[in-house]
């Protein structure tokens, strides 16, 4: 799939509370010219298959490396739906991940398939379940 795969749309309070710990103690952003990313980098690859499960990434291991493993993902939309997800739970990164919502949202979130359709998606199903997704 060249987009790669859908994030959890709808985590549940326990999963996006998990997820906002493995990104404070664990992950990092990138900040590239022309996007932003979250990389995750592990020798605990079962860790890493769980992340990816959540967030529609895939889990790469090092060539050189064959005990190392990593999620990159990026993709602002992809982005915009895991980070307003799990921002309540943040703490050590909070202030970066607001940061990279403001920039997601001050360039436009996506005016591509699929990602238009998983944003419509998270849209409605944050709506219906009463959660409070700010658009900043």
């Amino acid at each position: 799939m060249p987009f790669g795969n859908p994030p959890n749309l709808n985590m549940s309070e326990s999963e996006r509370r998990w997820l906002a710990e493995q990104v404070d103690e664990f992950g990092h952003f990138e900040w590239r010219p022309s996007e932003r990313v979250l990389i995750f980098n592990s020798t605990d690859k079962k860790l890493l298959e769980r992340i990816a499960a959540l967030t529609g990434s895939s889990v790469h291991t090092l060539i050189d490396f064959p005990n190392y493993h990593r999620i990159v993902f990026g993709g602002r939309a992809k982005l915009y739906i895991i980070l307003n997800q799990i921002l309540p739970y943040l703490k050590a990164k909070r202030e970066e991940a607001v940061k990279i919502l403001d920039w997601i949202v001050e360039r436009g979130i996506s005016n591509r398939r699929p990602y238009t359709t998983w944003l419509e998606e998270f849209r409605a199903v944050t709506k219906e379940s009463g959660k409070n997704v700010k658009e900043r």
